[in-house]
């Protein structure tokens, strides 16, 4: 199971909002660029909190932000955020995936109804229809919609007519690929329409895009294989092109750089996040809907490491 951490710094540069459809543009040409990953390793768990009927009488100070009431437009700038992801794993978590999900699906007429749905479902909706989806006071999904969306942000970055991985770096793929993956397959299946929302799944398609490529990667180098060796073994679905773009860009003497820098980090990763395929942000709403009261994040991240 992977797991995916970012180091973030907040951007202030807001420009371009999502008023408009966009059509994917042709073949660009790739960049060349770098790809951090580091392998986290396992360490004895934390015992977790126990969840009690009144609020503890000591727990982690925290603030709770709020989304802004000003509208919050995509930038360039935000994808740097996420420049340097490091790629977790944790070969002794057992899987937690889930099958199906119940979730509220609105029509064009306000209509709402209950659904159990999976991934592949999600693409059969009638087009009339929206999933809706929670989310908390940080701007991140939660409960079941918030999982489903999770899962088909997944399927989307492993769409490389979508989002190619050619391209070095997340921030070389054209705006207009973006652009028209939130409109046109997002929007399109999900009722979500705030920018900060929107925000959110461009980071999360981000770091999915990111660690489906070093996967690939990972499933087909040995450390023994040429160049040609590799490019012969392209991966289904994946235009020819693409992969051998990507291959080069993997054999690149920079990137091989980086590649042992954080292979050298390895040892500094002590405690592993053992939450499964679940966000903080879901297992935080569903420590809080049991305990019946707001949890601190130092609750939450003791809860996590169990």
């Amino acid at each position: 199971m992977k797991k995916i951490s970012t180091k973030k710094k907040m951007s202030t540069n807001k420009s371009s909002t999502w008023g408009h459809v966009v059509t994917p543009a042709g073949h660009h040409q790739s960049h060349s660029g770098t790809l951090k990953v580091r392998i986290s390793s396992t360490s004895q768990p934390p015992i977790a909190p126990q969840c009690n009927s009144q609020p503890p009488h000591q727990s982690f100070p925290v603030s709770e932000p709020t989304i802004p009431t000003t509208s919050h437009s995509y930038s360039e700038n935000e994808e740097e955020e996420n420049e340097e992801t490091e790629l977790q794993v944790d070969e002794q978590r057992p899987a937690t995936r889930k099958r199906a999900w119940f979730v509220n699906v609105i029509d064009d007429q306000g209509k709402r109804i209950t659904k159990q749905l999976r991934t592949n479902d999600v693409w059969h909706l009638p087009p009339s229809e929206r999933i809706v989806v929670q989310w908390n006071n940080e701007g991140q999904p939660i409960a079941d919609g918030g999982a489903l969306l999770n899962r088909f942000l997944g399927s989307i970055a492993r769409n490389s007519n979508s989002l190619p991985i050619s391209y070095s770096s997340w921030k070389k793929i054209p705006k207009d690929y973006k652009e028209d993956v939130v409109k046109n397959t997002i929007q399109a299946k999900f009722d979500v329409h705030s920018d900060v929302h929107i925000s959110h799944i461009l980071k999360s398609l981000n770091i999915k895009w990111r660690d489906h490529r070093q996967e690939l990667w990972q499933l087909r180098n040995d450390g023994t294989r040429t160049r040609d060796e590799l490019i012969t073994m392209v991966p289904a679905g994946i235009d020819r092109d693409h992969w051998a773009s990507f291959v080069d860009y993997r054999l690149n003497s920079k990137t091989k750089e980086h590649a042992l820098k954080n292979k050298d980090n390895r040892a500094k990763q002590t405690i592993a996040h053992t939450c499964g395929s679940k966000s903080i942000a879901r297992k935080r709403d569903e420590m809080e809907k049991e305990c019946g009261h707001k949890v601190s994040r130092g609750e939450v991240w003791i809860a996590t490491q169990g």
